[in-house]
């Protein structure tokens, strides 16, 4: 019995982890997994996919293929990153602007385990059909990318003659190792003229 080697992976914290094994020989084959030494109840198949990985997953993967003459023991890593934490410190949530706007976006981005390598900013027009701030998913599926910062800390764009809107701004930061981290959403509106205000109480003259 022979079994082709599993491959060392490392994977985004909450990731999907999938290992797999090619056996050959006599069969039939059977397959036993285990990770850090314990048996993984109910996996019998050449492949195993480890849900959302956290740090009790991380740690060795084994695999024993057993077939009609002998068995074959296979193992790998299995090594978990940590991704960037990025929190976009300007412009604030519910900013207000004026057209043609020019805004600095700026985000504070850290990371424990690597180094960042770039920042991205992302922005979204409002339309009909969006009526609250949207997931940060949907926001870097569907948006326009802004520019990018490489050279930080701080990481930072500027976003100029911006028409006027509503927009969802948002940041993505990549580390050394691909782990890659999500901003929160920023809503800023940016107005096509400064709002009528009134400059005082209203006063009665007797003469009109």
């Amino acid at each position: 019995t022979t079994a082709t080697p599993l491959t060392n992976l490392l994977v985004n914290a909450g990731s999907n982890a999938s290992f797999s094994t090619i056996a050959g020989g006599s069969g039939p084959f059977a397959y036993v997994w285990r990770l850090n030494g314990v048996l993984l109840s109910g996996q019998t198949n050449a492949s195993l996919t480890v849900s959302s990985a956290g740090t009790a997953n991380a740690g060795t993967c084994s695999v024993e293929v057993y077939g009609n003459c002998n068995s074959v023991t296979n193992s790998a890593t299995l090594t978990l990153t940590v991704p960037p934490t990025v929190t976009i410190l300007s412009p604030t949530n519910g900013a207000t602007f004026i057209a043609l706007a020019n805004m600095t976006i700026l985000a504070q981005v850290q990371d424990v385990d690597s180094t960042v390598t770039n920042v991205e900013f992302f922005a979204i027009t409002n339309s009909p059909g969006i009526t609250n701030i949207p997931p940060a998913a949907e926001l870097f599926a569907l948006t326009n990318n802004l520019g990018q910062s490489t050279s930080g800390p701080p990481y930072f764009i500027l976003w100029t003659n911006v028409t006027p809107g509503i927009y969802y701004l948002g940041a993505r930061g990549t580390d050394a190792l691909g782990a890659i981290g999500l901003s929160q959403i920023v809503k800023v509106i940016v107005l096509d003229q400064l709002p009528v205000t009134s400059m005082g109480p209203m006063q009665f003259n007797p003469q009109t």
